[in-house]
């Protein structure tokens, strides 16, 4: 008989990560059929969790079991030993009962208050580089469709001339290289780890960027945030071309965050491809801020039905507004006196 450890499943280090799953893949590498076992899991110096399983499990066959507790991994910016081992009736073989040696990460979030934001402008990178960019960055996949950054001008039918900072080539912005004729293909660009603190009044957490969509084949773009369960919830999207001309000017965009206050998470921005090879979307200037609730919060502003004596407003508040001042008077009135 013998019932062995054949691996340790745990979530990848990440921001915000203070509890997960925690699955062991066992298999029968004896002749006789298990039918029960008990499996063990320790994080660090935390208590041992463990739990007893039952199932069919006949020679030569590998099966995941998850455990009920969580895996409790409470401080940011530390790293967790975890350690997971199992024992069965007659089991004949011991030495492969136990694995050891796998380490988990609760990242820690660059806190975002009223006096700090988190700012990337891409000045700091080379051009043309994938993978990991300063400031804790990261490009995910590094080839075929991918983000990279340069410093003008990305291929004759899309793109922009310059970044958005500067207007030059002295300066930087991210963008996706389309090398292949395939539609569908995904690339994601993801932030470092942030935290939006919930002790600031009167104003809200804002993302913003700029961006350019230039070009016949134009991919979408979804903007996207991890939410406390690990998971991409997205915010929005921009379709297809945006700008028809290299030298078209960046648009701006801006995302309310207010429903992330307090939490540690990233935000992700996925390229979708389009058949095609002019398709080079960028963004440049993204930044995390706090904006002040103020009266320029409201936008959508309607007015019909007017007459002598009275007329319709509709509008939407934006950044968290919760209260809107309509000021009326005869033409030329002095704002506040109407």
């Amino acid at each position: 008989n013998d019932l062995g450890l054949a691996a340790l499943n745990l979530p990848d280090s990440a921001c915000g990560l203070n509890s997960a799953q925690v699955s062991i893949d066992v298999g029968n590498f004896g002749v006789n059929s298990y039918s029960t076992f008990t499996g063990y899991f320790k994080v660090g110096s935390g208590a041992v969790k463990s739990q007893s399983f039952s199932s069919s499990m006949s020679s030569g066959v590998v099966t995941t079991f998850t455990f009920d507790s969580l895996a409790k991994f409470p401080i940011a910016g530390n790293t967790y030993q975890v350690k997971a081992w199992i024992s069965a009736a007659n089991d004949a073989d011991a030495t492969n009962d136990t694995i050891s040696g796998y380490s988990v990460k609760n990242i820690a979030p660059d806190y975002i208050t009223l006096n700090d934001s988190l700012w990337e402008d891409f000045s700091g990178n080379n051009t043309y580089i994938t993978g990991n960019f300063n400031r804790g960055w990261k490009a995910t996949p590094t080839s075929s469709y991918y983000w990279t950054i340069e410093n003008y001008y990305t291929q004759s039918g899309s793109g922009p001339y310059y970044d958005h900072t500067s207007g030059n080539s002295s300066g930087r912005f991210a963008f996706v290289r389309t090398q292949t004729y395939q539609s569908g293909q995904l690339a994601y660009l993801e932030s470092p780890c942030v935290e939006l603190s919930d002790t600031v009044s009167n104003a809200v957490p804002v993302l913003s960027f700029w961006y350019h969509k230039y070009g016949a084949e134009m991919g979408d773009l979804v903007v996207q945030i991890k939410n406390q369960n690990l998971n991409w919830v997205t915010l929005d999207s921009i379709i297809g071309q945006t700008h028809f001309s290299y030298s078209d000017l960046y648009t701006k965009k801006e995302i309310d965050l207010s429903a992330y206050l307090g939490q540690s998470t990233n935000i992700r921005f996925k390229a979708v491809s389009k058949y095609g090879d002019d398709g080079d979307m960028t963004i440049d200037d993204i930044k995390i801020k706090f904006q002040p609730v103020t009266c320029d919060s409201i936008s959508n502003l309607n007015i019909s039905a007017l007459t002598d004596t009275s007329v319709d407003f509709t509008w939407s508040n934006n950044f968290g507004a919760l209260n809107t001042e309509i000021q009326w008077g005869s033409s030329g009135f002095t704002f506040g006196n109407g």
